[in-house]
């Protein structure tokens, strides 16, 4: 197993390419810095932002001036235009593409995926005959929906994850729950800080585990993931 971390100390690492990748633009890397420290590192690049209707040509160019070892995409078409460049790099298909089981799985596989990314909600429910590299959250918020499928940004503000790159976070606010007419109580849907374990014991264990927090990452300008609506 190998660990993709959002830590670019690391040894494989995950970065987002800035107006490419969900999360604040300002906590992501250009074509250039990426280049950079994929000189010495095994390094995944986030493009799991939609940007049009037909993102397909501009992310195609962007990754080909990339020298990064994979790719992280959110968009099963652009999945399988990608697959079939001459310079193909290693294909991760975003946890925002939700497979739930093992036909999810191989469909991604069929269109070009290298690697599949699973909701860590399924961690400890799976069962995968592997013919597919696997990647299974380590660390990860656990969130009132699948990871990758909430939209609860987008209908409030109109801000969508996976268009925008940012959310807005409305379920970490207080809900009133009405029944009959009557405030019964309050509510909020605040995600869960979970680590999942994988050794030797373990009935699955998957070739990549990822430490989510690229969210999370801080700079000296205090630049971090937030929108003014959140």
């Amino acid at each position: 197993m190998q660990v993709m971390s959002p830590d670019i100390r690391a040894e494989t690492v995950y970065v987002g390419l800035r107006g490419f990748s969900r999360y604040s633009d300002k906590n992501a890397l250009s074509i250039d810095e990426i280049n950079e420290l994929s000189k010495d590192k095994n390094v995944f690049v986030a493009l799991n932002r939609i940007r049009g209707l037909d993102p397909v040509a501009e992310v195609v160019e962007v990754i080909e001036r990339l020298k990064c070892k994979g790719v992280i995409l959110n968009d099963a078409g652009l999945i399988w235009k990608v697959s079939v460049m001459k310079n193909k790099k290693k294909i991760v298909s975003s946890v925002g593409l939700n497979p739930l089981n093992e036909l999810d799985i191989e469909f991604l596989k069929s269109i070009g995926a290298d690697v599949v990314v699973i909701p860590p909600e399924l961690n400890s429910d799976i069962s995968i005959k592997k013919d597919v590299e696997i990647e299974a959250f380590g660390f990860a918020l656990i969130e009132m929906f699948y990871k990758g499928k909430c939209m609860i940004s987008s209908y409030f503000n109109g801000i969508s994850t996976k268009k925008s790159g940012l959310c807005t976070k409305k379920c970490c606010r207080r809900w009133k729950v009405v029944f009959e007419d009557k405030e019964v109580c309050e509510v909020s849907f605040n995600p869960k800080a979970v680590m999942f374990e994988f050794d030797e014991r373990s009935d699955f264990r998957p070739d990549y585990v990822k430490l989510e927090g690229r969210q999370f990452r801080r700079f000296d300008d205090g630049a971090g993931n937030q929108h003014p609506d959140a």
